[in-house]
């Protein structure tokens, strides 16, 4: 009975584990709701954009939330970004800013970063970013593409299901006789004999 209860409890944890938000995904959904007011930037750098952002979130006081900019994308970005919005949405701000940068974008506990793109999985953990994020990733991806390749290395599928076989109904018509072979004449009677058509045949 304890054992069954304690797995109650560990598989009732992983779910809520696993299918909670991530802390990085109520970010953005906070930020579409926070719109800033006048933002005009002309040919400046991703820090200073980034710091404009931040003294209009500050000014419009709604949310702790800020943008930040990593350091190597902040030394490697050499593009300026030059923008004019009324009105917009947070989160789409700092979209505009990371495609105008040339970088990506992604959410932490504390806000957006500004990052520079990287060549990784969806699922890699970044900097300030929940640790279940590779827990629900494995659990949602890596272990139903293991799962199946554990049974297709068994030969087949056993919850699949088992192929139909066609019934005879009580209306369905008979099968036809076969055919005579191609040497035999009517009635089976040998070739070139001569048969009278109203003869009866004999039986079999």
């Amino acid at each position: 009975m304890l054992m069954t209860a304690v797995l109650v409890i560990a598989v009732a944890s992983l779910a809520l584990l696993v299918l909670l938000p991530l802390p990085e995904e109520k970010v953005f959904e906070v930020l579409s709701t926070v719109k800033v007011g006048h933002i005009h930037l002309e040919n400046a750098p991703v820090e200073v954009a980034v710091a404009e952002v931040n003294a209009q979130l500050e000014k419009e006081g709604e949310t702790r939330l800020r943008f930040f900019v990593s350091d190597a994308h902040a030394q490697l970005s050499s593009g300026t970004i030059s923008l004019q919005l009324d009105d917009v949405p947070v989160d789409e701000l700092a979209r505009y800013v990371s495609e105008l940068s040339g970088g990506s974008m992604y959410g932490t506990r504390d806000g957006i970063v500004i990052d520079m793109l990287r060549c990784e999985a969806p699922s890699s953990r970044r900097p300030g970013q929940s640790w279940r994020r590779p827990l629900r990733d494995w659990v949602r991806y890596s272990l139903p593409s293991k799962w199946d390749r554990f049974w297709r290395s068994r030969g087949g599928d056993p919850f699949a299901p088992a192929p139909s076989v066609p019934s005879a109904t009580p209306f369905s018509a008979p099968s036809a006789a076969p055919a005579p072979p191609a040497s035999a004449g009517p009635f089976g009677s040998p070739p070139g004999a001569v048969v009278d058509p109203f003869k009866t045949p004999p039986p079999p």
